[in-house]
């Protein structure tokens, strides 16, 4: 019986250094090569956190367009790996994301994504790159016909666009929810 007991042990002990070399990253990425890497990177509120058996679905409220998002909301997948972020509904991340195959964003620990309340430095520097120059410098092709709703951001131009599909449209690489005027009274 006692023979047993160490057996367990030792498997237990085995699997659990398995789990935890699983969740090693690499090499450690710096904020512009994560930011090239993402297909998308947003700063996002968790609104909702819907559990099936192989994944996460969190949908976030979009309060900031970093890279390539243009909704209010947006939704990612994360699975249920030990390498997987927990996020927490009410919280606000920086999320770098990536598509897999089917189109679907997805985000794990060795992204760069973080609470937002640790992320002041990092956006410091994603601003202080080329990369995140206000405007397109090359003529931009509309990624889709507009709708008319508006839903007010404001560029990084400090002009107010009627929607991020305006936005986006007219050259913009990211931008705030709400109108500039307003945004300037809060500060």
């Amino acid at each position: 019986m006692n023979a047993i007991f160490k057996i367990l042990f030792l498997l237990l002990l085995c699997f659990s250094q398995i789990n935890l070399l699983a969740c090693r990253c690499k090499d450690t990425v710096s904020v512009f090569q994560s930011y090239l890497n993402a297909s998308a990177v947003y700063v996002g509120k968790v609104v909702s956190i819907k559990d099936s058996a192989h994944h996460k679905e969190v949908t976030f409220v979009v309060s900031q367009n970093i890279k390539h998002i243009y909704k209010s909301t947006v939704t990612l997948r994360v699975g249920h790996s030990s390498c997987d972020w927990n996020f927490k509904l009410d919280s606000t991340y920086l999320v770098y994301a990536n598509k897999d195959v089917l189109g679907h964003l997805h985000t794990n620990l060795c992204t760069r994504t973080k609470l937002f309340s640790s992320s002041s430095e990092e956006l410091k520097e994603l601003h202080a790159h080329d990369m995140m120059d206000c405007k397109v410098l090359l003529p931009v092709e509309p990624s889709e016909i507009c709708k008319e709703n508006y839903e007010p951001v404001c560029g990084c131009d400090d002009q107010t666009y009627g929607n991020p599909c305006i936005a986006h449209n007219n050259g913009v690489n990211h931008w705030i929810w709400g109108e500039c005027r307003n945004l300037k009274k809060q500060k």
